[in-house]
């Protein structure tokens, strides 16, 4: 069970920083434009 929820928590993470990573890009790819 703990390793599960170790798992889940990974993924979270993952998805977390995974959008604040094309977050990220996106808003750089605006700047450039304006």
């Amino acid at each position: 069970m703990y390793n599960s929820q170790k798992k889940e928590l990974k993924i979270t993470l993952i998805k977390h920083f995974t959008s604040l990573y094309i977050f990220d890009k996106t808003n750089v790819n605006h700047l450039k434009v304006t």
